[in-house]
């Protein structure tokens, strides 16, 4: 698509717009900044005059499409529909085709994450010089950068595992007695950092009688090469991926991630929309197979109640709450199963925050640019976190619970962040032990 195209598909989302300002009322930007060019009303209008040549691309109007979570607040609670997300990653594209875009995004974009073997290589790479970049802080697994270089000093990072998820488990693994068969898309934060998830996913669905495939050649799902502008790369990627999952006999695709499950789901069939019918074709089939996995247990396995702790009255109950992600509530509409499988767990309680769909400002690379505004938007997260008295943070997005982690530890919060499966596996393991029983025995390799 050239740029002309683009500008035309943006002009046609754009006239919806009413320019009524309710989106200043939701925007957690907008809600830090006060500026009405951080907010959707105000990107629209800088667009429109963009397109309408008005305004010059500028590196200034650049930065003001790039201040952005992509969050879809706006989008959920606007009267006409206005997919202000789209018009954003569209205009970034154009941004991107006209300044191109920095040195540093090109060769992450370009080279490593269009070459699996590659970006492998980096994060093999990366696991040994962790060691002497970062340091421990005494809070668990998180570290924190011994010198200024690349990340702010205040950022508590999740380490790289010293080995991949991919690497850890074989392509396919099978119970002893196979009741369904799945593809599990592990995404890049759960195959390269938050593999203790990808590990209590691959159990459970052991476990329940389910056989999992773990494709070696999928691709990073591409949403972070759209959000960046970089729509090249994420079609190389997003068709990669479509060609992959389609083709396999599987009865679902499972994601333990809420980004890149609404990029499976939703995002490859919205944005891929001017390809050819038989790339249209495999996303059809990719969306329908995708599952969120609390979506999977609960409603396809159908999940019975499980004990993690013997409690004698609700004072002993472990303390939970649960912060949803924006693209799994607002984009997938996926809340309910979260909460019904966490209340399966007989010892836990769930403690609702006053607003668990608040985002918690970490919109991916988000973080990265904009750090301290980040930072602002996490701080009424963590005072709702905080106000419940939970232990544990369960969240079902990797980029969630790593800007979690990060802030917690910041303030030095005594919680943890977990994903809402890996509470449920600890609790499905101290079942089988008080039944003086083990798990459900699996090969590891067919």
């Amino acid at each position: 698509m050239n740029v002309l195209e683009m500008i035309k598909q943006l002009e046609d989302d754009i006239i919806k717009c009413m320019k009524c300002g309710l989106c200043q009322s939701v925007c957690p930007v907008f809600l830090e900044l006060g500026r009405e060019s951080s907010v959707a009303r105000g990107k629209i209008a800088l667009v429109e005059a963009l397109i309408q040549g008005r305004l010059k691309l500028t590196s200034t109007l650049a930065e003001r499409i790039q201040c952005c979570l992509l969050c879809g607040t706006c989008v959920e609670n606007c009267p006409s529909g206005v997919r202000v997300d789209y018009i954003v990653m569209r205009a970034r594209a154009i941004a991107a085709r006209i300044r191109g875009i920095s040195p540093i995004k090109w060769m992450i974009l370009k080279i490593f994450l269009r070459n699996q073997w590659l970006f492998n290589l980096g994060v093999k790479i990366g696991v040994t010089l962790q060691r002497m970049i970062l340091m421990p802080t005494g809070l668990g697994h998180a570290r924190k950068s011994r010198f200024a270089i690349g990340l702010d000093n205040r950022r508590i990072v999740l380490p790289l595992a010293r080995e991949t998820l991919r690497d850890r488990w074989p392509e396919m693994v099978a119970p002893e007695r196979v009741r369904r068969r799945v593809a599990l898309f592990t995404g890049c934060t759960m195959n390269y950092i938050l593999t203790g998830v990808g590990d209590a996913v691959i159990k459970t669905l052991l476990n329940h009688g389910v056989e999992v495939i773990i494709p070696k050649d999928q691709s990073c799902c591409g949403i972070v090469a759209m959000a960046a502008g970089d729509e090249s790369t994420f079609r190389t990627l997003a068709k990669s991926n479509l060609k992959l999952l389609s083709g396999l006999n599987v009865d679902a695709v499972i994601v333990a991630c809420a980004t890149c499950g609404y990029t499976l789901k939703h995002q490859y069939l919205a944005l891929l929309s001017n390809e050819p019918e038989e790339l249209l074709s495999m996303a059809k089939i990719v969306s329908y197979r995708t599952y969120d996995i609390c979506e999977y247990l609960v409603n396809i396995i159908g999940v019975k109640r499980i004990w993690y702790k013997e409690t004698q009255s609700p004072e002993d109950e472990i303390i939970v709450t649960y912060h949803d992600p924006c693209h799994l509530r607002r984009g997938l509409g996926i809340y309910k199963e979260q909460r019904e499988l966490i209340n399966l767990i007989e010892g836990v309680r769930l403690k609702e925050m006053s607003m668990p769909d608040r985002c918690c400002g970490g919109g991916g690379s988000f973080n990265l640019s904009y750090y301290d505004l980040s930072l602002k938007i996490l701080d009424k997260k963590l005072d709702d976190i905080e106000e419940t008295g939970a232990t544990v943070v369960l969240t079902s997005c990797a980029g969630c619970h790593m800007q979690l982690v990060d802030g917690l530890a910041q303030r030095l919060l005594p919680v943890q962040v977990k994903h809402p499966v890996e509470l449920y596996y600890e609790a499905l393991k101290d079942t089988h032990n008080k039944k003086d029983t083990t798990c459900l025995p699996f090969s590891r390799s067919i």
